[in-house]
């Protein structure tokens, strides 16, 4: 696992999007614990969001609370004074992570749409962290990006945890590289890895076991456990308090975004998916 084997991956670019609010806490740590892990750089890229703009701007305008007690009118004045203020908090934020957590992190502020932000940043991805929950139709997100190693995303109920770091592997998965990821994620912090194979056949669940088994470096803190079926997974990662969970996009689990999206609001710790 030396750092030499991993010079140029794409995990070490990590691009955190925020539309219009400051990222959680919680969400941010975690993305700047990923680029320290690969060690890359994280770039924020805060997004005074057009489309909401537009929105505030029409005469009928109003934010409603989740459970429709409350109401406010919106204001175009209103909206841009609360991104600037996110904004600035975000940039603060980023100066002291420079120092904290001892890795290259800048912020960029653009407007447009949420969509278009992303078509904007060139070069390589990485992983891309969604500084807030992702929308329904959140699976366009994909279509301006060459280069996405991963997409790292948080549901409602995510807390502040020092437990394992998760890996959960399915039949298919490339074992090696989940594995890999997971492994530099905990090693960073000092936590201990859990792998959780989900396999409904014997011979699949003894030939994941093996596999990544084979895939730890000598010496790394891990527990393995086996579960019938992956859609157990979110019971079995609250029970241990995980610190993140690491899927394969596209996997039983986390097939698509939107599927991501719905499994990580039932955690209560960050989801990793990885292409």
């Amino acid at each position: 696992m030396g750092a030499d084997k991993h010079t140029g991956d794409l995990r070490g670019h990590v691009v955190l999007r925020m539309c219009g609010k400051a990222a959680n806490p919680l969400i941010t740590q975690m993305a700047a614990r990923l680029a320290r892990a690969f060690h890359g750089e994280l770039r924020g890229l805060f997004v005074e969001d057009e489309d909401l703009l537009a929105l505030a701007a029409l005469p009928f305008a109003a934010e409603i609370s989740l459970s429709g007690g409350r109401a406010r009118a919106l204001s175009v004045d209103m909206i841009e004074r609360e991104m600037r203020h996110a904004g600035t908090l975000m940039q603060r934020l980023f100066s002291e992570l420079e120092q904290t957590a001892k890795i290259s992190a800048r912020l960029e502020t653009i407007r447009c749409s949420a969509r278009e932000a992303l078509g904007r940043v060139g070069g390589q991805m990485g992983i891309l962290v969604l500084g807030e929950p992702l929308r329904a139709s959140g699976e366009q997100i994909l279509s301006p990006i060459t280069d996405l190693a991963g997409v790292l995303m948080m549901g409602p109920n995510v807390k502040s945890s020092t437990g394992p770091i998760a890996v959960l592997l399915e039949p298919g998965a490339q074992v090696a590289h989940l594995v890999d990821t997971a492994e530099r994620i905990a090693a960073d912090s000092d936590n201990q890895l859990l792998i959780v194979i989900a396999a409904a056949g014997t011979a699949e669940a003894g030939d994941l076991e093996q596999a990544s088994l084979g895939a730890l470096d000598v010496g790394t803190r891990y527990k393995l456990e086996h579960i019938a079926a992956a859609d157990a997974i979110p019971s079995r990662i609250r029970q241990h308090h995980a610190g993140l969970l690491v899927t394969r996009l596209g996997s039983s689990l986390t097939r698509d975004l939107p599927q991501a999206a719905r499994i990580a609001r039932l955690l209560e710790c960050p989801l990793l998916s990885l292409r």
